[in-house]
């Protein structure tokens, strides 16, 4: 039997509690309109939009004997489909590398590689102990004929 996946949500809170939950537009019948308050409504693409999507992905800083030293990882959906995710190392460290304070790197992949993608990725995850990096992206995406548009710069 097919999944049925909703178009619309609802942010939801408890007027006891104040706990908040997100559900599918035909769970709300199940709740108690007098316990339950709609916060924010929205559709399934809104949730895929960058202004509904939560684009900081990673952001790590630490110090070393040289300086503070920070990675920032994002992701947002371009306006054809396709996800992009950007990169950008800073301090010390990469600038005795690349010649410059920070080092700046993204990965576009297609939409009609979004599923296969996702797949791979979450696959990878779960079957390492070590961290996924962009690198570890780079390499599932070459090893499984899913093509990308890289870029780079220092």
């Amino acid at each position: 039997m097919p999944t049925d996946i909703s178009k619309r949500f609802f942010l939801i809170k408890n007027n006891k509690s104040g706990k908040e939950k997100w559900i599918g537009e035909s769970e709300w019948a199940a709740h108690d309109v007098a316990a339950w308050s709609k916060i924010k409504a929205c559709r399934l693409r809104e949730h895929l939009d960058p202004m509904g999507f939560p684009a900081k992905l990673y952001r790590k800083e630490f110090v070393t004997a040289e300086g503070k030293e920070t990675t920032d990882i994002k992701f947002y959906w371009e306006e054809d489909g396709g996800a992009v995710i950007d990169g950008c190392d800073m301090g010390p460290r990469v600038e005795e590398w690349f010649g410059d304070w920070d080092y700046e790197y993204s990965m576009k992949v297609k939409k009609n590689d979004i599923p296969k993608f996702l797949y791979l990725i979450l696959k990878d995850s779960f079957n390492s102990s070590e961290p996924l990096t962009y690198g570890r992206l780079r390499k599932i995406c070459a090893g499984n004929g899913i093509e990308t548009k890289t870029f780079s710069w220092s």
